[in-house]
């Protein structure tokens, strides 16, 4: 494929049609690994530009978004540098394509994303780079817990929320035997901290991950009864019958409740 033809693949991802933006698509997949310098930046950034649409007013425009994707995730570390120069600036809907391409890259993409959430004070842009590496399914995740358990603590609750919640994302894939025991019980206090937050979706996302450690083994039998007493508290179940006002809140720990009894 000769230049003309990639910047003609690249007017097809302008169309209106499905078809006609995927057939762009598969040409720029065709030649994009044998693109240089700028070629190559020009093609990230043509399928980037796709993470714009709209797709509750195009669904019918999400097999090409979702390929568009793929081919970012198959190009690997090369995407990487552009597709976090785009999440600087673009759209809500736009960053949460992008970060969920970061994280399906996987390893190549941890040492970028903690140098770009360390230097942006953007609340959202950090949201959304914590969102990624939650994404990322690989044991060298283990050496980020410290900075997601300080972000736990951040002055912005949607960066409180974001990260609590990859602590349970985290836990997941992680063998808890990896982990000394020091930071697990780290994390556990960070989450149990977390409980009396003020805002209501970071409380649910510390009993979520609260009961995806009990559920993993990353905690012990007292911190075990530790959890089982925030529970029934949360429930309205203890002496204080004073239950979390959040309904989501308390419809989690009665989740997290089936992994403690």
């Amino acid at each position: 494929m000769e230049k003309g033809n990639v910047k003609s693949a690249f007017q097809k991802l302008r169309a209106k049609s499905v078809d006609d933006i995927i057939e762009g698509l598969n040409e720029i997949e065709w030649k994009i690994k044998a693109l240089r310098g700028k070629d190559l930046n020009e093609a990230i950034l043509a399928l980037c530009s796709l993470f714009y649409i709209d797709l509750f007013d195009r669904p019918d425009l999400e097999p090409a978004v979702d390929r568009a994707s793929k081919i970012l995730v198959a190009l690997g570390e090369k995407a990487i540098p552009l597709i976090l120069y785009e999440m600087k600036e673009a759209d809500l809907k736009a960053q949460l394509i992008l970060s969920r391409t970061l994280g399906q890259i996987g390893k190549p993409a941890i040492k970028p994303l903690l140098k770009f959430y360390s230097g942006s004070f953007d609340p959202s842009v950090r949201c959304f780079a914590l969102y990624a590496m939650g994404k990322i399914r690989e044991p060298e995740m283990a050496k980020i817990i410290p900075k997601v358990m300080d972000a736990m603590d951040d002055s912005n609750g949607e960066v409180r929320d974001t990260a609590t919640r990859v602590l349970g994302k985290m836990v997941e894939h992680l063998e808890s035997r990896n982990i000394p025991e020091k930071v697990r019980k780290r994390m556990f206090k960070s989450l149990i901290k977390n409980l009396s937050d003020r805002h209501s979706g970071v409380r649910a996302k510390a009993v979520r991950s609260i009961g995806k450690m009990t559920k993993f083994g990353f905690i012990g039998p007292k911190e075990k009864s530790t959890a089982k007493k925030a529970m029934a508290r949360i429930l309205g179940l203890d002496e204080a019958f004073d239950w979390d006002r959040a309904y989501v809140v308390r419809l989690e720990a009665e989740e997290t409740m089936k992994y403690l009894n």
